[in-house]
């Protein structure tokens, strides 16, 4: 295995060796020799990030397979376990030296179990929220439980012809009938149509 310090030496000094194979306009070597120097610089201060931008803009402007492998290590280290595989996969298809190609595979092979560590990981917090929501929807049930009971049991000792309201709401009905009774029997009849 790698140690790690070693693979990331490695990727900044590859570019040094591979990225500028080939024939390109003057104008865009130039560009991409300083875009690789400052994503270099980048990555030695660990801004990650920043080396992520120079390297792209450095293979916009010439597409040399170094700064695929840089391009893999910087999104490694930043955390961007899909996308350093996909740089990784893409290097080796540029048919590096087979010592690259061992070391390039090691680190596919470290990506891998990071990868599946991580979708371990976001399985386990998935389960402990939906055990969570689960606790907290029990907890509720049994809540409206409690609640229910408790008004079945504040019914049943207190019958609706104990309550202050019922009694009155019934006074108040019997004085309108007894209005309704009364203003009936007293009224005048009716004028008949002659």
């Amino acid at each position: 295995m790698l140690s790690s310090i070693r693979t990331e030496r490695l990727a900044v000094t590859l570019w040094l060796g591979l990225a500028w194979a080939g024939p390109g306009r003057a104008e865009d070597l130039a560009g991409a020799r300083v875009a690789a120097a400052e994503g270099r610089k980048a990555f030695e201060r660990n801004d990650f990030t920043s080396a992520i931008d120079h390297f792209e803009e450095a293979y916009r402007l010439k597409p040399a397979p170094g700064l695929l492998f840089n391009l893999g290590q910087s999104h490694r280290l930043a955390g961007h376990l899909d996308k350093a595989s996909f740089y990784l996969g893409r290097f080796l298809e540029t048919k590096p030296s087979p010592a690259l190609v061992e070391e390039t595979g090691v680190l596919l092979r470290r990506l891998e179990l990071e990868q599946l560590r991580v979708v371990g990981v976001q399985r386990l917090e998935l389960e402990k929220t939906r055990l969570a929501i689960a606790r907290y929807d029990a907890l509720a049930a049994s809540r409206r439980l409690e609640l229910e009971r408790a008004l079945q049991a504040d019914w049943a000792a207190h019958p609706i012809t104990t309550r202050w309201w019922f009694w009155g709401a019934l006074g108040v009905v019997t004085a309108g009938t007894a209005v309704a009774i009364v203003g009936l029997a007293t009224a005048p009849p009716p004028a008949r149509p002659r």
